[in-house]
């Protein structure tokens, strides 16, 4: 399923098992390290927040999201180009919360010596339930980037210290 949001979800796992189907495999919604402001965002868009990645892990639905780099958000403060972004990026992704993960994944970057696109797409790929991001790389340079995150393995408490929103 794209964009349903996690009440419909649930509805129609629970539909397929009173029916004795199989349910869905897995979920297209946005989801990234960087939490999204629903309000400034296409309102056809559902989100993957703590509650829907809970119910992944329990039901072991994989997840395929888009929009897994923020568009560039953390790239873009690290380079300082975030008024470079577009008014969509910007809206959705700047603000204090984003700016404090941020500065966890250059402490943890300073720790581990992994990039910020790696660490940004490894915290995805650590979860513990199958996902698989849909990245669109503008350049061979970002491609590469991006299939190391694939190699990296981020603990639960490095998970829990990129997410912790003090």
């Amino acid at each position: 399923f794209s964009n349903w949001t996690l009440s419909r979800a649930e509805e129609a796992r629970v539909a397929a098992e009173k029916l004795g189907v199989p349910g869905f495999i897995g979920s297209q919604n946005q989801w990234s390290l960087a939490k999204a402001d629903a309000q400034k965002g296409d309102p056809t868009w559902a989100y993957i927040d703590d509650s829907f990645a809970s119910w992944h892990a329990k039901h072991g639905v994989a997840a395929f999201p888009y929009t897994p780099q923020a568009s560039g958000y953390f790239r873009r403060l690290d380079n300082g180009s975030i008024g470079q972004a577009s008014d969509l990026v910007k809206g959705l992704f700047h603000h204090p919360q984003n700016v404090n993960r941020y500065k966890r994944i250059k402490a943890l970057q300073s720790e581990t010596g992994f990039s910020v696109g790696e660490i940004v797409l490894g915290y995805l790929l650590a979860q513990p339930f199958p996902v698989f991001p849909i990245v669109g790389p503008k350049k061979v340079a970002d491609l590469d980037e991006s299939l190391r995150a694939a190699e990296i393995n981020l603990t639960a408490d490095n998970l829990d210290f990129l997410t912790a929103d003090a």
